[in-house]
Order: structure tokens, then sequence, then C-alpha cells
């Protein structure tokens, strides 16, 4: 069902050739967190400049704010991600276990069989389609250009990018048919630095309109 299931992973960007020299030139970041809701294919984007438990948290809490307050049921969604560090979650003193699963609050983590990646191939297509229709196209003059093309590219693909596995539909436009009232805003939210969340102690402070 709509929003049933959301397909969670990680890119590297230090291996894309016309993409590298931009990276070291403008520090630029070089881990893409990405989301993907899989009956419409709705896409959320984030970056980061290392592979962290505490990033991933930062994007979980940031994602599930976003569906919380356009009225989607988080205890109806299951997260689907591999068996990364980054998405397993990190222990601290005592008990008390946080990271990317705490996170998600009241909705499920699952995590596929070790290297049965097939499980993950929603979100595998958008790393194959982000490269070739972003990455290895879009050259950039600052970490704020960066992002403001990212911004672009993610709404273009959530609103217009017609989807030959879907129809020919875009996400909106699933959405649209499967849940007519939905607000067009669950489309809406922009791709940031997930660093500029984190702080000192490992942590994070999210504002509740990121």
């Amino acid at each position: 069902r709509l929003f049933q299931q959301i397909s969670a992973d990680t890119k590297d960007l230090d291996d894309i050739p016309h993409y590298w020299p931009q990276a070291q030139a403008l520090e630029l970041p070089l881990i893409q967190y990405t989301a993907r809701e899989v009956r419409s294919g709705l896409l959320f984007l984030a970056y980061a400049q290392r592979r962290t438990a505490a990033a991933s948290e930062v994007f979980a809490a940031r994602v599930q704010r976003h569906l919380d307050r356009y009225g989607i049921s988080l205890r109806d969604l299951i997260w689907q991600t591999d068996n990364g560090g980054e998405f397993i979650g990190r222990d601290n003193s005592g008990p008390r276990r946080d990271g990317f699963p705490a996170a998600l609050g009241d909705s499920e983590h699952v995590r596929i069989p070790p290297a049965a990646h097939t499980y993950q191939s929603d979100v595998e297509t958008v790393h194959r389609l982000v490269e070739d229709e972003f990455f290895d196209l879009e050259t950039f003059t600052s970490r704020g250009d960066f992002l403001a093309k990212a911004t672009t590219y993610q709404l273009y693909f959530n609103l217009v990018r017609l989807n030959s596995h879907k129809e020919y539909l875009s996400p909106w436009q699933i959405i649209e048919r499967l849940a007519p009232r939905s607000p067009l805003e669950l489309c809406l939210l922009p791709p940031v630095f997930l660093d500029y969340y984190i702080n000192d102690d490992g942590g994070y402070d999210l504002p509740f309109h990121p």
C-alpha cells in the first residue's frame, strides 16, 4: 500500500569521474542518503561528508517528521535497509540505544538478509538514475549551488519524471491516484547537508520545521 514501505540506503559519490574533481575543489558532499517510498517511488535525498549513524539518524528523523506533518500514519510504515553500520544503531552508556532505529519512532525497521541486494532494487535504481541524470551532467559553483540543483532534481523526479516501471506516471501522479486528498507538500521536502544538524556530542538538533 501507499506509504507502507520506504527503502533507504547510502551512495558513495567519490567514484563518479565528472563529480569527484568538483567535490574536491568545492568541498561538496561525498555521501548521498536516499529514501524511496516503494509504492509511488517518492524520493527523499540528503547529503553528508561521511557515512555515519548520526547522519542516518538525522535523515530518518527529518523524513519521519515531514511525513507525520502531512498526515502519514507512521505506525503503518516500514523502513527497509541493508545491514550497514549506519542503519543498525549505536549503543551509548547504559541500556539506551539510539541511532537510525530509534529515529523511526512508531515505524518498524527491517533489515534485508546479508548480500540480498535485490531486496533494495527500488533505491538502487534511483542511485543509478541520479548518477546518470544528475552527477554525470551537472557542474557546480559552490555548496549552495549544489544544494539548489539537488533540490531541483528531486522536485523533477517527484513531480515530473515519468517512471516506465510504474505505468509511466510520476510519484506525485501515483499519490494523487491512490490518495486523492494528499497534499502536494508531501513531495517538497528539500535535500539538506546532514552534517549541519549534528552537534559535537554526536547527537543532532533538528528543528520542527527543517
